[in-house]
């Protein structure tokens, strides 16, 4: 009979972590996936293709203090609530932000913005140009 509880409440825990484990929250690192409607990297490509004259991708990457497309733009949701808001070859930005159901509220300085999270992805629109961010 203990052999057979111990089992059983093994089974449970490992059913109980695993539930756990399912639902992540909207905590994480979330990078840029396409600008204006097009993947990162093609955007990259077609602007040094117009403008960087005698310039590789490498090289502006380098400019701007990165190794990737991707991380051009990122949000950083902190389990304490905190935002990191970071824009290649500028200092971060730090606010907060909350989630409400799929309602995701930026709050940097005194700018409010608030996004829809669906499938760990979110869509910003600034100044006429669109963004996706993905959880990374």
């Amino acid at each position: 009979m203990k052999r057979i509880f111990a089992v059983l409440l093994a089974a449970l825990f490992v059913v109980s972590m695993l539930a756990g484990c399912s639902k992540s929250g909207p905590e994480g690192k979330y990078v840029v996936k396409s600008m204006g409607g097009v993947p990162v990297d093609e955007y990259f490509d077609s602007m040094i293709a117009e403008y960087g004259e005698g310039m590789t991708k490498e090289s502006l990457l380098n400019e701007l203090g990165i190794s990737k497309p991707e991380e051009f733009m990122t949000f950083e949701l902190k389990s304490d609530k905190t935002l990191i808001v970071t824009l290649a070859g500028e200092e971060p930005q730090t606010g907060t932000w909350k989630a409400d159901g799929d309602q995701i509220v930026f709050t940097v300085g005194d700018e409010i913005l608030s996004f829809r999270l669906k499938n760990n992805e979110f869509a910003v629109n600034e100044d006429g140009q669109s963004y996706v961010f993905v959880k990374k």
